[in-house]
């Protein structure tokens, strides 16, 4: 053990660290690299206050484009940032020269700023840890150099169901698609909910009306994207459906009329949310 603290040893050693920072990292090209990040993060904040405050100088009426614009503006500098390395890695990379560093401090600069909107949009501790967890990994892979292997371990692991052949990374790539698409999905019914409920044209049972059937559709067009994307042909799936609906139609007679009435009942304004109603005693 007193080998390991003797001078000699000591000295072997900073000699070990201080040559392999001489060849690898104190080298020309990572200097100008260095000096590259440098000069984008400066240029970065010149250009993100400005146009930080051109955003903020405009004031929309709508309470979600007013909270996309306070987001975009509080992050003008990481995304202008992240922008100007971007331009450089292509300048660097169509000139041949280094761009580890480059790369590095991008990769780094993209997770940062996935979490942190996803953190402002989300809001809830699970998600966005999640969140967190996956683009550090991805970012992680990436700064290694085996984020092209691992896709392509992930796109080999496959399987077969007559001509369609589904992936683990097909699998993986649609599940976030989803989760993401239908976060968007609940998200833009909830702006139309407040703006409908804030219309005084329309009566309350077709503000409800309105409500469901824009819920039901984005819905829809979440899951229909994110099947598609798997490379799944929807055309193949329709005599499937037919006979569920067929099916469902017998089963759920009862379910489907009372659904029906209901819709019904919204539509011509005969009832309305907040009526009470009276069946012999019974009333609510």
């Amino acid at each position: 053990m007193a080998h390991y603290f003797s001078i000699e040893h000591l000295q072997t050693v900073w000699l070990n660290v201080r040559n392999w920072l001489l060849d690898n990292v104190l080298v020309l090209g990572n200097l100008i690299q260095l000096l590259a990040v440098l000069l984008a993060f400066a240029l970065a904040r010149w250009l993100g206050s400005r146009a930080a405050a051109w955003l903020l100088a405009r004031r929309p009426k709508h309470a979600g484009l007013r909270l996309a614009q306070q987001v975009i503006a509080s992050l003008a500098l990481p995304i202008v940032w992240l922008l100007l390395q971007w331009l450089s890695i292509l300048v660097a990379s169509a000139a041949g020269w280094p761009h580890l560093l480059l790369r590095i401090v991008a990769s780094l600069l993209t997770a940062w700023l996935v979490i942190h909107i996803a953190s402002i949009l989300i809001g809830e501790t699970v998600w966005t840890r999640l969140v967190a967890w996956v683009a550090w990994t991805i970012a992680a892979f990436n700064i290694l150099g085996l984020l092209d292997p691992t896709i392509a371990a992930l796109k080999s692991a496959a399987f077969e169901i007559g001509e369609l052949r589904i992936s683990v990374y097909d699998v993986l790539t649609t599940t976030i698609a989803l989760a993401l698409l239908l976060w968007a999905a609940a998200y833009v019914a909830r702006m139309i909910e407040t703006r409908v409920g804030s219309s005084k044209a329309l009566s309350p049972s077709l503000k409800v009306l309105i409500n469901k059937l824009m819920k039901i559709v984005l819905m829809g067009l979440a899951i229909i994207i994110a099947v598609q994307m798997v490379g799944i042909d929807l055309t193949a799936l329709t005599v499937f459906s037919g006979a569920v609906g067929l099916g469902i139609g017998f089963g759920l007679q009862r379910v489907i009329s009372n659904l029906v009435c209901g819709v019904i009942l919204l539509v011509d304004r005969s009832i309305k949310p907040g009526d009470v109603i009276a069946i012999e005693n019974t009333y609510g």
